[in-house]
């Protein structure tokens, strides 16, 4: 691992009387804000009931000084449980499977929700970078390296935020570069928190609050990168096509949110199953939308949204243009598909919220 500044000035050390380490990460980041010049690090105890902060510097008052505001800042901090993206739902699209309409579903909901006025962040996490794409932005003239949101813990969502040329719709734009993270996330320390940190750090500032809706589009494989995007979620939406392969790779998902759920602290909820690339015509597509909804209602409950997204050559021209289908053929019949889907997810984030 590469030397961090300050890694040979003295150190005094903290232990804090809690395990949650996004909580103690966020502290350390404000006292390094607080004070110049100074190197803070957290890291969990051998028997995973405290965290060990480290404060280095030259000089031991100031490291004296770090600890103290270690101490106040953890009094004054929220658990971890009692936060929330101020009023913005964070949705991650994942599926194992790739050429599902992930990133297809991902930028087009986002942009029903920006049609309606609500302000609305999509995040790339996909080194593909077809959600940067397919709203407009070029990735190789990217004037930043998108892996460093989840490498470098100076660098903050602020500095990868880009507009796009639909109203209320920004995006945090991704090129190949970000596959590198998945290597150097390995030997991080709370690495699949990383991106929770920074977007946590972000939507409780001022230019974060006003976003209503965060839609993450994930890699087509459960690494380190969808792993993040899982941990930072509130919500995921699994895109299915009518296929067992789809089905099957829905199944690994499922598995992989299931050990999370076990070895870590998600707060991902299911929100829903949406049954793209549809055609109601052929008898093989009904037949796995009834074994699909029969599953999932017998093991889960009533996910398989209501809509399903229709095949349609509007799609490919849209993705030829660099904009959403809703832009660019919204009166097509994949436009009116995501606009009921975005109707069905605002009714169950609704439901969601009065039953939690």
């Amino acid at each position: 691992m590469a030397k961090l500044p300050g890694d040979k000035a003295p150190a005094s050390y903290y232990h804090a009387d809690t395990s949650d380490l996004e909580r103690c990460q966020v502290v350390v980041d404000m006292v390094r804000s607080v004070i110049a010049g100074i190197h803070t690090e957290c890291f969990p105890s051998e028997n995973g009931r405290e965290v060990i902060v480290c404060c280095r510097h030259s000089d031991a008052l100031t490291r004296a000084s770090a600890v103290m505001l270690v101490k106040q800042f953890l009094r004054r901090q929220p658990l971890r449980e009692d936060y929330r993206y101020q009023q913005a739902h964070v949705i991650a699209f994942a599926n194992e499977k790739g050429g599902v309409a992930k990133t297809t579903s991902c930028i087009n909901l986002a942009a029903c929700f920006a049609l309606r006025g609500e302000r609305t962040l999509v995040i790339d996490m996909d080194p593909q970078a077809n959600a940067t794409v397919g709203l407009g932005l070029e990735p190789a003239a990217l004037d930043h390296q998108p892996q460093s949101l989840l490498l470098d813990s100076a660098f903050g969502l602020e500095q990868v935020i880009s507009p796009t040329a639909i109203g209320n719709l920004d995006l945090v734009p991704a090129n190949s570069g970000l596959a590198a993270a998945n290597l150097e996330l390995v030997k991080a320390v709370g690495r699949e928190l990383k991106l929770r940190t920074k977007l946590s750090a972000y939507m409780n500032g001022a230019d974060g609050a006003g976003y209503r809706y965060v839609l993450i589009d994930c890699p087509p494989a459960v690494d380190l990168i969808t792993v993040n995007a899982l941990m930072a979620a509130t919500h995921m939406i699994v895109p299915v096509q009518p296929s067992y392969y789809s089905f099957r790779a829905m199944g690994l998902l499922s598995a992989a949110v299931a050990q999370l759920y076990d070895s870590l602290d998600p707060r991902i909820r299911m929100l829903g199953i949406l049954v793209t690339m549809y055609n109601k015509d052929e008898a093989a597509h009904r037949a796995m939308l009834e074994l699909l909804r029969d599953r999932v209602s017998r093991e889960f409950g009533p996910y398989v949204f209501p809509t399903q997204i229709r095949r349609a050559a509007a799609v490919g021209e849209s993705e030829a243009n660099q904009q959403p289908v809703v832009i660019t053929h919204p009166r097509s019949s994949t436009a009116r598909c995501y606009q009921s889907v975005a109707d069905e997810i605002a009714e169950r984030l609704v439901e969601v919220r009065y039953a939690a």
